[in-house]
């Protein structure tokens, strides 16, 4: 979502390529009509020379490189996430603008505290780390999504471009019956663990209020656990759909109960696009840029003050119409045309 936007809003005023290591056709179609080409990685015979010991979480990007006329072609060479380093030869680095999306040493730090096998994440975590302050210093300027992140990767010099926002055209009138929405990629662990909290924890403590509310999880790869959540008529997942908007609109609240994850969530900005009140933690809202708590969302830590912010909204329409406006006016202000802009600066070099 974050390279689509930027390449979307690039693309107005530059020529973009865009290099991934697999180019499906439905690919090439979708990104000419941004306006943006695309080439395909070519397979490496030997792997890259630099950083030996390099996370596994980014040891299949060092299976292929970006060809070199268009390395030697370009006058940015943009990076999107750590991961996609190994692609490029350490030379090229001089060159590149990273942008780091979130500090994924801390997120896989997060992970360790949510697996089974903490001690793997966080040996991945170290090496995560030493890999960010050695690529951080070698490229011509980096970014990331919060303040919060950038201070965990420990460069001074990133950048913090928020994420952008699409506004939808319309959206459909809400659902007759009460209904929760809990959206994004479900098979990221963070999703997965804030989904079955949700489910296990903090419904059955709000259908002691609103019996009939019923909770959508709606999203990318829904993981086992996320789909065994699945229960007629009280629970519905519903993965890889082609539009969200459907689901926005049936929701009274969007909810975002994250109790791990870093980077800004880009679930709420959608929520507060398609107008609708969002509860949601406090770290989760402390990321939103220009967000103020009980102005633009409600907050809580605990399955059961989560279940009174959304027992409350659920009863509560003004309330809700309240927020969702608040929020709405935050989105309007969340484009991706500035943000380009502000990704255009960074490059500036």
């Amino acid at each position: 979502m974050r390279l689509r936007g930027f390449m979307r809003a690039l693309a107005e005023r530059h020529e973009v390529t865009c290099c991934m290591p697999r180019v499906r056709r439905e690919t090439v179609d979708q990104l000419r009509t941004l306006g943006v080409e695309s080439i395909a990685a070519e397979l490496r015979r030997f792997p890259p020379s630099w950083s030996p010991n390099r996370p596994l979480q980014v040891a299949a990007a060092g299976l292929w490189r970006v060809p070199r006329d268009a390395v030697e072609r370009s006058d940015v060479i943009h990076v999107s996430t750590v991961r996609s380093v190994p692609m490029l030869e350490q030379g090229d680095l001089r060159r590149v603008h990273l942008d780091f999306v979130d500090a994924l040493s801390q997120n896989t730090l997060y992970r360790a505290e949510a697996s089974r096998l903490p001690s793997f994440w966080r040996i991945e975590a170290e090496r995560l780390r030493r890999l960010e302050v050695e690529v951080g210093a070698l490229v011509a300027s980096s970014s990331c999504t919060t303040e919060a992140d950038r201070r965990a990767i420990g460069i001074p010099t990133t950048k913090v471009i928020p994420f952008g926002v699409d506004l939808p055209a319309s959206v459909p009138p809400s659902a007759s019956r009460p209904t929760i929405l809990f959206p994004g990629n479900l098979g990221y662990f963070a999703n997965v663990d804030a989904a079955v909290w949700l489910a296990e924890e903090i419904l059955p403590l709000v259908r002691e209020t609103v019996p009939d509310v019923r909770l959508l999880a709606v999203g990318a790869r829904p993981a086992r656990q996320v789909r065994a959540l699945a229960h007629t008529d009280l629970i519905e997942v519903h993965g890889d759909v082609p539009s969200m908007t459907p689901f926005y609109g049936a929701a009274w609240i969007v909810a975002a109960p994250l109790r791990y994850g870093t980077g800004l969530q880009t679930k709420v900005l959608e929520a507060f696009a398609h107008r609708r009140a969002v509860v949601t933690t406090t770290g989760v809202a402390s990321r939103v840029p220009g967000v103020v708590a009980g102005e633009h969302l409600e907050t809580a830590d605990e399955a059961s003050t989560l279940a009174k912010s959304l027992v409350r909204l659920l009863l509560d329409q003004s309330r809700r119409d309240r927020l969702a406006a608040a929020g709405n006016a935050v989105a309007q202000n969340s484009s991706w045309h500035e943000c380009g802009r502000m990704l255009e600066r960074a490059y500036q070099w």
